[in-house]
């Protein structure tokens, strides 16, 4: 008989990224901190790209909560769940420490993933923002529909001022519901474009992605190296 699985408070789970941060989530978790460990993923059963198994939270007896979830998924999960996901428990809760603007990114929806990726479902996001330094802003996306070219240019010329004071300027937290729910939907067109491009350059993409697999391996060996001449005596 499946029982209810109890609360289990897990280890920490940051490790090593391309991004500056960390610290801040060091110091509440009593984790190790930056300087490249802006990140921490809680409960999670996912491995990052990849990775065999950087990014999977483990238990304190050192397995990993994937697999106890698998063993018994609805102790942890519920009947309702598992039998409409499976095993997978549709979520990733993390922190987020950042010591730099975080670079940008496209997110599949629904749709792109079963027809591109083969994957059932597509990713979105929810933020709750608990401190920030005076001044900072949240991006919600272009303000106007942006030409794919112009959009490509912009990038190839790593010209992230024209983003932010062009034509093109970025809209900002503190809009009214209907002003974002109207960027939003001008928003999502621009996505489609995209979207429908990288498919095109999909083999292109794996590339890149192996690449940057490739470079972050390449960095935690380089603060590995740095951690352990510091510790030299």
């Amino acid at each position: 008989m499946t029982t209810t699985a109890s609360p289990v408070l897990l280890p920490v789970n940051q490790f090593d990224h391309f991004y500056r941060g960390g610290d801040r989530i060091g110091s509440l978790r009593s984790g190790p901190g930056g300087p490249q460990r802006p990140e921490e993923w809680i409960g999670s059963t996912t491995t990052r790209f990849g990775q065999a198994s950087q990014g999977l939270s483990l238990l304190p007896d050192g397995t990993y909560l994937r697999d106890a979830v698998i063993a018994d998924p609805a102790a942890w999960l519920g009947p309702a769940h598992v039998a409409r996901y499976g095993t997978d428990v549709e979520v990733l809760v993390k922190f987020l420490d950042l010591g730099q603007r975080l670079p940008v990114h496209l997110h599949p929806n629904r749709e792109f993933a079963r027809r591109h990726l083969g994957l059932a479902h597509g990713k979105t996001e929810a933020w709750y923002v608990v401190d920030a330094p005076a001044g900072a802003r949240v991006g919600v996306g272009f303000a106007e529909a942006m030409p794919l070219a112009e959009v490509a240019a912009m990038v190839a010329a790593h010209d992230s001022a024209s983003a932010e004071i062009g034509p093109a300027l970025l809209g900002w937290v503190g809009l009214s519901r209907a002003a974002m729910s109207d960027i939003a939907a001008r928003w999502s067109a621009s996505t489609v474009a995209v979207a429908t491009r990288m498919a095109e350059h999909a083999d292109a993409l794996a590339v890149s992605g192996r690449a940057f697999a490739a470079m972050d391996a390449r960095h935690a060996a380089h603060l590995a190296a740095v951690r352990a001449a510091a510790e030299t005596p």
